[in-house]
């Protein structure tokens, strides 16, 4: 009877050990855990998942600067640039505060010194290789940012593709905050979305400014139809071709966000079998999520090349291309579909309609 019994427990033992799962360590006392670079809830191992490369470790341990599901977030008092890091966050709140503001200082400082001084001069760029730059950075994000480029063993040459990628879609999530707040999906798409609001804001209030004082000191401005006009026609208005040439900067900063606030919106939608996101596995998938990434695909996503085919359609029925003065500064994103100088506009032969005043 005793042989019996020893002989089924060691077959048991046996049993459990050729039926290890994939990613698990097993022993003959029935402990399980996880194998390096695999992931399992340690008060439930019974499922073994890929991890993000190089961030789990053995014994449901992360790397250092990791925690979380499936090693995903980064932890309290660590920081990454891009895919570089983590780095252990600054000891004083001057230090954090600076590493929480860093990542949208340098997307501004890259979007001014494209804006004011290569593009300017080099109007070109713009096509040939600036959307050029973006695309292979979106298509490098959308392919490779699971396989590559992430964790402190990656290879450098992709780390500083993920970074390059990351300044040339001015993502404001390049420095991760995490020093002074959690830095979830909803908040990267809030504070992208914030640097478009601000942008405009920041064109916007100037001009407000003008016409207010202008308002005040001007009886015979007061009339909604001279504020209309005053605003509205680029050739005769008072404030016309400083309107016109702030919403071009404001239209520009769209174009370049529109990449990167596409591939999030959309990613609120990508939820892994577990109802995580397949973007941020830490976290679940929200309504909140859901709500801000329609809300983004349907005030800016899906807007604006509507509006840029609908402009573009109208100014070649009118002037037979978009090469009149006032499409000129009223958005690179439509000047260099029509190309050609800002010269007065003329009308295909047999063709009546407005010409520019």
């Amino acid at each position: 009877m005793l042989t019996r019994v020893a002989l089924l427990l060691l077959l048991g033992n046996t049993y459990a050990t050729c039926h290890c799962p994939t990613g698990a360590a097993c022993d003959n006392n029935g402990t399980v855990v996880n194998l390096d670079d695999y992931w399992a809830d340690p008060d439930d191992p019974h499922e073994f998942k890929k991890c993000v490369p190089h961030r789990c470790r053995a014994d449901f341990q992360c790397e250092r600067g990791y925690s979380g599901r499936m090693c995903a977030r980064v932890s309290d008092g660590y920081y990454e640039v891009s895919r570089f890091g983590p780095y252990a966050c600054p000891s004083t709140k001057a230090g954090r505060a600076l590493v929480a503001t860093s990542g949208l200082l340098l997307v501004v400082l890259a979007f001014v010194l494209l804006n004011q001084l290569v593009l300017p001069k080099h109007p070109s760029l713009q096509i040939g290789f600036f959307h050029a730059a973006q695309t292979v950075a979106l298509l490098r994000k959308i392919t490779y940012d699971r396989d590559f480029g992430q964790g402190s063993r990656a290879g450098g040459a992709a780390r500083l593709a993920a970074l390059l990628g990351d300044i040339a879609l001015f993502d404001v999530g390049l420095f991760k905050p995490t020093c002074v707040a959690s830095f979830g999906f909803a908040r990267q798409l809030l504070l992208q979305l914030g640097v478009v609001v601000i942008g405009a804001f920041v064109v916007s209030v100037p001009i407000y400014a003008r016409i207010l004082t202008q308002l005040k000191k001007d009886a015979y401005y007061r009339s909604f139809a001279r504020v209309k006009a005053s605003i509205t026609d680029f050739y005769k208005g008072e404030f016309g071709q400083e309107v016109f040439t702030g919403l071009g900067k404001i239209f520009h900063l769209v174009d370049v966000q529109w990449p990167l606030l596409a591939y999030k919106a959309l990613c609120a939608f990508r939820c892994d079998a577990d109802g995580y996101l397949a973007s941020s596995p830490s976290e679940r998938c929200r309504v909140q999520n859901y709500v801000l990434g329609i809300v983004c695909l349907l005030v800016f996503v899906i807007p604006v090349p509507l509006i840029q085919e609908f402009t573009i359609r109208r100014e070649y029925e009118l002037w037979g291309g978009v090469h009149a003065p006032h499409v000129q500064v009223d958005g690179a994103a439509l000047a260099r579909l029509g190309a050609g100088p800002a010269l007065d506009p003329v009308l295909p032969a047999g063709r009546t309609g407005r010409r520019a005043r």
